[in-house]
C-alpha cells in the first residue's frame, strides 16, 4: 500500500525519499513528507519539502531529515490552530 496524505497528516507519518525522480526534471532530489502541526502539536496538514542532492553533496538521510524538522517545527510555532491557516492574511 502506498502512503498517503491522509497518512501523513492524520497519522502523523514521515516519508523520506531519496528516489525522487520525475521524467522532465533531470536535478536528483531528495524529497521529505512531513505531518505539519499547529503550535500545540496537533497534526494540521502536510508539507513537502524537496532538497537537491547532487552525488558529491555528502548529506545523509538524517542531514536533510534533520533540516526539514527544523524548518516544519519553525512554521509549527506561528500556526496557532488548524483555523487559523484559513484566516485571511494580516
Amino acid at each position: 500500500m502506498i502512503p498517503t496524505i491522509i497518512d501523513i497528516s492524520k497519522k502523523g507519518i514521515t516519508i523520506l525519499d531519496p528516489r525522487w525522480h520525475r521524467t522532465n526534471d533531470t536535478v536528483k532530489k531528495f524529497v521529505m513528507m512531513l505531518p505539519l502541526r499547529d503550535a500545540a502539536g496537533e497534526n494540521v496538514g502536510e508539507i513537502v519539502i524537496a532538497y537537491k542532492n547532487p552525488a558529491d553533496s555528502g548529506k545523509t538521510e538524517k542531514d536533510f531529515f534533520l533540516a526539514a524538522a527544523r524548518l516544519r517545527d519553525g512554521l509549527m510555532k506561528k500556526i496557532s490552530t488548524y483555523a487559523a491557516l484559513f484566516e485571511p492574511a494580516r
